[in-house]
């Protein structure tokens, strides 16, 4: 197993899975799961890949600040309303111990456009579709040359 315990590790996690859609959540006895389906990233190891999954272990902490829809709204939103909705990774951030995952939602069903999971735990694990497990380093490196192909290609038209 390739443990990710450094919170500035695993929030570039999530800045490597800009665009990804997580995907099959669960969270039980302090362990969350899910898939992150990123094919342009995936298909970078296989072509046949189209997901990571990835496991955030022995949580302390799982907070959800929304983005209101509407600018005077207040709102809350509970981590299962949260889980229900579809989610896209925009970033992820590190600060003072714990890390953010910033995401995107746009289903007009719920009355949150997005929002930031602060969450604290002591480490993560990242796995390819084959159950290869994958570092940091790897991930880091497999998103630097796809947006580098990305600019060269936007350069073209």
């Amino acid at each position: 197993m390739c443990k990710i315990d450094n919170y500035q590790d695993i929030a570039m996690i999530f800045s490597c899975f800009h665009d990804g859609s997580i995907n099959h959540i669960s969270y039980i006895n302090g362990e969350l799961s899910f898939d992150v389906h990123i094919q342009y990233l995936a298909q970078r190891i296989n072509k046949s890949f189209t997901k990571f999954s990835v496991k955030i272990c022995e949580l302390s902490h799982l907070e959800f600040s929304p983005w209101p829809n509407s600018e005077n709204e207040n709102i809350t939103v509970t981590i299962d309303q949260l889980f229900q909705s579809k989610l896209e990774v925009l970033k992820g951030e590190y600060f003072d111990g714990s890390f953010n995952i910033v995401l995107n939602q746009t289903s007009p069903k719920f009355s949150f456009c997005g929002g930031q999971l602060t969450i604290t735990a002591k480490y993560a694990t990242v796995m390819d579709e084959s159950g290869k497990f994958c570092n940091i380093d790897m991930l880091n490196n497999l998103s630097h040359e796809y947006w580098k192909e990305w600019k060269e290609n936007c350069r073209n038209f």
